[in-house]
């Protein structure tokens, strides 16, 4: 049987997954004041420096908002380490309590490029008008290596151990819980499934979604899709414990 040479090399297939910025252009949260210790509020760091650069980096921390966080369209949010780089409620936020309409942590602009990669999006659990993250950018828009802290696979700081127990404990540890101190009595916990929707795409949002963990417990789903019909994919997402 005779064999064919190849006379061109095959058309190579179109890339899907957004590049990150050259590192060059990343500036550090940490130059606007951002502390990163879970306690001050850098709501104020976030917003200036987002107001004047088009890519902030923010450095391993744990960051507290009072507000939601909106994104400008072309912005470029990277962090490294989704558990290690948060961002953070504490409980009962003013700004996310009592009951209404959902309230985002993090929002992005409508129909932009924005990208969002290698951070934590941890609303606590008595928010209870949280949401996580409400994504309404467009179909060139990037979303990476994000998880929703929460519930299940909570790992706390190193060297703080939890007075709540352990998996399958039978303890007499409190019965309310946070991402911070959870009780891991299974059915003890009554702190579940009192939030809004952690990855809300909607308002025509769409994009590359890929490498996501939402298991977060104190919210009533992980993932919830509406009023869109932009293109948009999503790779390797962990969608369970709701």
């Amino acid at each position: 049987q005779q064999l064919s040479l190849l006379t061109a090399w095959p058309q190579h297939e179109a890339h899907t997954l957004p590049q990150l910025p050259p590192m060059e252009k990343w500036v550090s949260v940490l130059q606007y004041g951002a502390k990163g210790d879970g306690q001050t509020d850098d709501t104020p760091a976030f917003e200036r420096a987002l107001k004047e650069n088009q890519v902030v980096y923010v450095p391993q921390g744990w960051y507290r908002l009072t507000s939601t966080l909106n994104l400008p369209k072309d912005a470029r949010l990277i962090g490294l380490h989704p558990f290690g780089t948060q961002l953070k409620l504490k409980e009962s936020e003013p700004a996310f309590s009592g009951f209404g309409s959902p309230v985002p942590l993090v929002q992005t602009a409508a129909g932009g490029d924005t990208q969002l990669n290698g951070i934590g999006i941890n609303t606590g659990a008595y928010n209870y008008r949280a949401a996580g993250l409400k994504w309404t950018a467009g179909a060139d828009s990037y979303l990476n290596d994000v998880k929703f802290v929460g519930g299940h696979g909570t790992m706390g700081k190193p060297g703080v151990v939890s007075a709540n127990g352990s998996y399958g404990a039978r303890g007499t540890g409190p019965t309310v819980s946070s991402p911070e101190t959870p009780v891991y009595n299974r059915g003890q916990d009554q702190a579940w499934d009192t939030q809004y929707w952690s990855l809300w795409i909607t308002d025509n949002g769409g994009g590359t979604i890929k490498d996501i963990w939402t298991a977060d417990t104190y919210a009533a789903s992980g993932l919830y899709i509406s009023n869109t019909s932009t293109e948009g994919r999503i790779y390797a997402i962990s969608l369970e414990h709701h």
